[in-house]
């Protein structure tokens, strides 16, 4: 980039390169799912923001499980787009949002997304027991969706 100042008298040239100061994501990360992996597992996966204001150097992964306990999952590095989430029960629900942020600062989180590990193999996931069980636990003439 070149600036060019003139004068009544004369002119002058300076050249070189323009940078501004980086600052948080105006947005937060895009297109999150949440795919389970196993019974024990979930991944996550997360495009950067539209308007990262800078170079991406983090995420924070915001957790809030089934039962009630939160945690945050600090990943450094800006080319972090998954996040394998371990150590779950069977069939074990978890919230995420997803932050990104620069050396200007941390910027929003998204919004809400739920996800849920696969039950253990011969079992499947009752929605009206809320948890994976071998029985269908169905009235007569009901029918039980997994």
């Amino acid at each position: 980039c070149c600036v060019r100042a003139y004068s009544v008298q004369s002119q002058s040239q300076a050249c070189g390169t323009i940078q501004t100061l980086e600052d948080a994501p105006s947005g937060p990360p895009r297109y999150i799912y949440i795919t389970p992996f196993g019974s024990t597992s979930v991944t996550i996966h997360w495009y950067p923001p539209l308007q990262p204001n800078g170079m991406i150097i983090g995420s924070n992964i915001y957790l809030n499980y089934s039962n009630s306990t939160n945690d945050i999952k600090k990943l450094p590095g800006g080319n972090y787009r998954s996040y394998l989430l371990g150590n779950m029960q069977p069939a074990e629900e978890v919230g995420v949002q997803i932050s990104s942020f620069t050396n200007g600062g941390e910027g929003p989180r998204s919004i809400l997304y739920e996800g849920r590990s696969n039950c253990a193999r011969g079992t499947y996931y009752s929605r009206s027991l809320k948890r994976c069980t071998s029985q269908c636990g169905c009235g007569e003439g009901q029918v039980e969706y997994y």
